[in-house]
């Protein structure tokens, strides 16, 4: 897709920090942009976009965090990854507690019932971060704005797609307030009306439309509201 191009045209700062602040990781980023994970984490340290490393607890922390009475309920129902992530903790240090009282996760979890069979049930649908997340089966949740859009448009979001939220809410997964848009012309339009302090609450698909295709024909924007995909590519 970008072979033809320099890096510095595609690796841009503004692309970069858009799909950071969208929570793409490193390999998705990469996939997305055609190019390889050395060249897009190579950029993001140029540009200062790197995650900082989260500060862990202390053993003397984690001895008062993982206790029995804490670990023998949640091993049930999360991975030792998430346990580590909610207490701020590697996943060694969560295995080795666990193998210390006794409580495997891959014992317990066997015969674990999921989904809405499982006790712990909540619905299949929370906040991740501000943004929903929902169940869609084999212990996956996906974000709930990305299985909207690509059930409108039947197919999987191409590599240089995403879902804008046309009114900036991000938790707002209304159909009417869903439209697909190229990475790089999503974090332009963006940068724009920042720059010019534009409320973007009341944008319509017609109006992103307007500000990317200048002159755009009506009939396209009549297949843009069906389809909810605002986007021109060039032929070739």
């Amino acid at each position: 897709m970008n072979s033809n191009k320099p890096l510095n045209d595609i690796l841009t700062y503004d692309v970069l920090k858009e799909l950071r602040e969208e929570k793409f990781t490193l390999s998705e980023i990469a996939k997305k942009l055609s190019c390889s994970e050395v060249c897009v984490s190579k950029y993001l340290k140029r540009y200062n976009l790197v995650k900082k490393h989260k500060k862990y607890l202390t053993h003397e922390q984690l001895d008062k965090v993982l206790t029995f009475e804490y670990l023998q309920t949640v091993h049930l129902i999360k991975t030792i990854q998430q346990i580590g992530d909610e207490v701020g903790c590697d996943k060694r240090s969560v295995e080795y507690r666990l193998k210390k009282l006794n409580l495997s996760i891959k014992d317990s979890r066997k015969n674990i019932a999921t989904g809405s069979k499982n006790g712990f049930w909540r619905g299949g649908r929370h906040l991740c971060e501000g943004e929903w997340q929902i169940w869609v089966g084999k212990n996956t949740y996906r974000a709930e704005h990305t299985v909207i859009i690509e059930t409108i448009i039947k197919r999987k979001l191409f590599r240089d797609e995403l879902v804008h939220h046309l009114n900036g809410n991000h938790m707002d997964n209304s159909e009417d307030n869903l439209c697909v848009l190229k990475v790089g012309e999503h974090s332009h339009y963006h940068n724009v009306m920042r720059r010019d302090n534009v409320d973007i609450s009341k944008h319509k698909l017609s109006d992103v439309l307007d500000f990317l295709y200048p002159g755009i024909s009506k009939e396209f924007k009549m297949y843009a509201e069906l389809t909810r995909i605002g986007i021109v590519r060039s032929e070739g």
